[in-house]
């Protein structure tokens, strides 16, 4: 975890969470609720706990039984809101959750089968109009808001092709956001009973590349696909991007790395992978056990495919690939077993379990909830899902990317993976970023984060243009 998270009190600007008369806002019986971790041996089981603070004696309690809990609010009316899932021993699914008086809990948007947060696109977070909750939506690469009635009737407040990062509400039923698109960095805007108004253009001067979108069937199931073509006619290299989580997704939210590979003469291809959010539980859990390292694998097969057959332009015979965390570990697994790719980046990746569930941060829970395996007898399960199980049939030029504090995937994973590519004489180099975390691409030193562009597109253009 990140710390507590604590939930605000109704229409006040404090932040503690409290039971209200709903009319002059005097506080009765006031308690504070928060995430944390409760249980005994903290940080070696799955899940989390909400606690619950008495604010006259400080007494805590469990508000909820234990679970992947990832925001608490209060409604107006007093009643404890959740944004989770009550099973702590999957991926989880993020839905919103109301705690009845009688301690209970009913799902409110747990029908759609879709997530109420986004890895791609911010925290989870709840607020209100009314008795109603305004929060999240994320659905086949879109991230949007929806607004949820106590009975559980969903209205689509945002729901087209964008990604919305952050709202607030405004009297009446306004609602501010900000979102971005595919050629769209960023903007404020107002959502009214007329509908949408845009109120920032500061990008406008802008061009950017725009995605192409479409589908392509693989194990049963569909996956979103995006490309982005470099300007021009000619026969272009393809550049294969997959994205970390699993439990994440592309979309049609700006990135941008796509922008800069395209610049730069890549087709970027990126998909979402079973494994990934953003199309119910069945795709999120598809990767969990016997799956993992098979299905993504198959998927990712299925979408570089569709877009050769889709776009002539891009040269099957100069394919990259790179991806980072757990995109990483998927980068690093498809060129053990396959010959296909010219160049591989492996980023801040996960390559060896049973390092792995030793070092980091998520470690004693992770291993176990993607592959079923535990200590002390899970060694064999975890070894034989590690792409460091295969470094010796490495064939592709690889360029390793890690920071030097990143405590999720910690470089020891980067280190290992190294070594076994300069033993098999595989060409490779290792770029070590200093007092950077496992958030260098998204958050890191500006100087850090363009000498990472320039080392990834610097290794390509040696192997694939």
């Amino acid at each position: 975890m990140d710390g507590a998270r604590i939930a605000p009190i109704p229409s006040q600007t404090i932040e503690i969470a409290g039971r209200c008369d709903g009319l002059d806002l005097v506080l009765t019986d006031p308690a504070i609720a928060f995430l944390t971790d409760l249980d005994d041996r903290l940080g070696l089981h799955r899940g989390n706990d909400v606690g619950e603070v008495d604010v006259a004696d400080g007494t805590i309690t469990r508000a909820v039984d234990r679970g992947m809990w990832a925001a608490a609010s209060y409604s107006p009316e007093g009643l404890l809101h959740l944004i989770g899932d009550p099973v702590p021993d999957g991926p989880g699914m993020h839905v919103v959750w109301r705690r009845e008086p009688d301690g209970s809990l009913t799902g409110l948007t747990d029908h759609l089968d879709r997530s109420s947060a986004s890895l791609a696109a911010g925290e989870p977070s709840m607020t209100w109009i009314g008795d109603e909750v305004i929060t999240g939506y994320e659905d086949a690469g879109s991230a949007g808001i929806i607004r949820v009635a106590p009975d559980g009737t969903v209205r689509h407040l945002v729901s087209d092709r964008r990604s919305v990062g952050s709202w607030s509400t405004l009297d009446g039923d306004t609602v501010v956001f900000a979102s971005s698109e595919m050629t769209e960095p960023g903007a404020l805007h107002l959502l009214d009973e007329t509908g949408i108004t845009k109120l920032t253009d500061f990008n406008d001067h802008l061009e950017f590349i725009a995605g192409h979108h479409f589908r392509v069937p693989s194990g049963g199931s569909e996956i979103d696909v995006w490309v982005y073509l470099p300007p021009g006619e000619g026969p272009v290299p393809g550049l294969v991007n997959i994205h970390g989580g699993p439990a994440s997704q592309y979309g049609f939210g700006f990135f941008d790395e796509f922008q800069v590979y395209a610049r730069a003469g890549y087709a970027v291809i990126a998909g979402n992978p079973r494994g990934s959010s953003g199309r119910g539980r069945d795709h999120l859990e598809a990767v969990v056990g016997d799956g993992w390292g098979v299905v993504d694998r198959e998927d990712i097969g299925n979408v570089v495919d569709g877009a050769l057959e889709r776009f002539p332009r891009i040269d099957g015979d100069r394919l990259g690939i790179q991806g980072g965390s757990y995109g990483g570990f998927l980068t690093a697994w498809l060129i053990g077993h396959e010959a296909r790719w010219k160049s591989a980046v492996v980023e801040r990746a996960l390559l060896s379990f049973p390092s792995f569930a030793g070092t980091s941060d998520i470690g004693p829970t992770f291993p176990l909830t993607y592959t079923g395996a535990d200590y002390p007898d899970g060694w064999q399960t975890w070894w034989d899902k590690s792409p460091l199980s295969v470094v010796a049939s490495v064939r592709t030029p690889s360029l390793v990317l890690h920071s030097e504090t990143d405590h999720r995937c910690p470089i020891s994973e980067a280190e290992q993976w190294f070594t076994g590519l300069l033993r098999n004489g595989v060409e490779t180099e290792f770029v070590r970023f200093p007092d950077e975390s496992h958030e260098l691409s998204r958050s890191g030193k500006p100087k850090h984060r363009r000498e990472r562009f320039e080392a990834i597109l610097d290794w390509h253009s040696r192997h694939l243009v």
